[in-house]
């Protein structure tokens, strides 16, 4: 039995760092700050106008097809993320430590992105919406987030933490469930 759950720990890592690291053969990666064009798109009809670019940390993978932004720094407290930075895709999301999180209240992530990985502290954050794309899902110390739709492709449920959410649906598609600890207003669980 520990040989298969290591096993799945190793695979739900290993599907993380895929979703931003598939088809890489060159051996150095940029970041910025997102400064050059701003290309600021429609992400979904009801969504409104992504922030810029400039609002955003950074990364390009090794081989430039694709983007992981690593901090928001912008002014709104309604954050949606672009689908594109500098013409490259944004297939990860991965706030860890962001200053500016305590001040946010909502944050759209857009189609496309796979991975998602979000750790307050936070006490302003009520609404997140996921996309459809995902496969990889972290959400941690945000304890006013009291309902959040998992999306039907979501494969795997990293962490779970301190939340406000009273009932979760989970999606059929769910292969992998970490951590759900520290939910204390959780009541309900439909697998």
């Amino acid at each position: 039995m520990k040989k298969k759950l290591i096993s799945i720990v190793v695979l739900s890592m290993a599907i993380i760092s895929l979703a931003f690291t598939a088809g890489s053969d060159k051996k150095d990666s940029v970041s910025g700050s997102g400064t050059a064009k701003e290309s600021v798109k429609k992400n979904e009809k009801s969504n409104g106008k992504a922030n810029p670019e400039s609002d955003f940390n950074f990364e390009a993978n090794e081989d430039f097809t694709q983007v992981m932004i690593t901090d928001y720094k912008g002014e709104s407290n309604h954050i949606v993320i672009p689908s594109e930075i500098q013409g490259l895709p944004v297939t990860t999301v991965s706030l860890y430590n962001c200053m500016r999180l305590p001040y946010v209240t909502s944050i759209v992530v857009p189609e496309g992105v796979v991975s998602f990985e979000l750790r307050g502290p936070s006490h302003s954050v009520t609404s997140i919406k996921l996309p459809t794309t995902l496969k990889s899902l972290s959400i941690s110390d945000l304890p006013n987030l009291k309902d959040l739709n998992f999306p039907e492709g979501l494969e795997v449920l990293y962490k779970l933490w301190n939340t406000g959410i009273t009932e979760i649906n989970f999606p059929s598609t769910l292969k992998f469930i970490n951590n759900l600890r520290w939910n204390d207003n959780l009541e309900k669980i439909i697998i």
